[in-house]
C-alpha cells in the first residue's frame, strides 16, 4: 500500500450530483502496488524452482509486477477491500544504484 486518500466533496452546485450519488466522496481509499513472488529452490527437494520461501528466511522474495513496457502495476481499490497488510524486507545487493 503506497497511500490511503479520501476524495473532498466538491461544492453543491449544478452538475456536480454525480459524485454524491455514487457516494466516491464517502469511503477511503488507498493506492496499492502489486507485487510477484519470485520463484526460488526449495533446499530439501530437487533443484527445481517453485513458490517457496527464501532458504535462509521464512520469507518470500517478491518483486515489483510491472507490465510488458516497463510501467509498474499498481490500482485504487476501496480501503475496506484490504483484508489484512503485509511487511516486505528489502533485500539489497552487493551494490547501491
Amino acid at each position: 500500500m503506497c497511500i490511503i486518500f479520501h476524495i473532498v466533496p466538491p461544492p453543491p452546485i449544478f452538475g456536480q450530483a454525480q459524485l454524491r450519488e455514487d457516494k466516491v466522496t464517502d469511503r477511503f481509499l488507498a493506492y496499492v502496488c502489486r507485487y510477484d513472488i519470485i520463484p526460488q529452490s526449495h533446499p530439501g527437494l530437487s533443484p527445481t524452482q517453485g513458490l517457496y520461501p527464501e532458504p535462509a528466511l521464512p520469507l518470500y522474495a517478491l518483486k515489483r509486477a510491472k507490465r510488458s513496457n516497463d510501467q509498474k502495476i499498481g490500482d485504487i481499490v476501496p480501503l475496506e477491500q484490504i483484508q489484512a497488510l503485509a511487511d516486505v524486507t528489502p533485500r539489497f545487493g552487493a551494490t547501491a544504484n
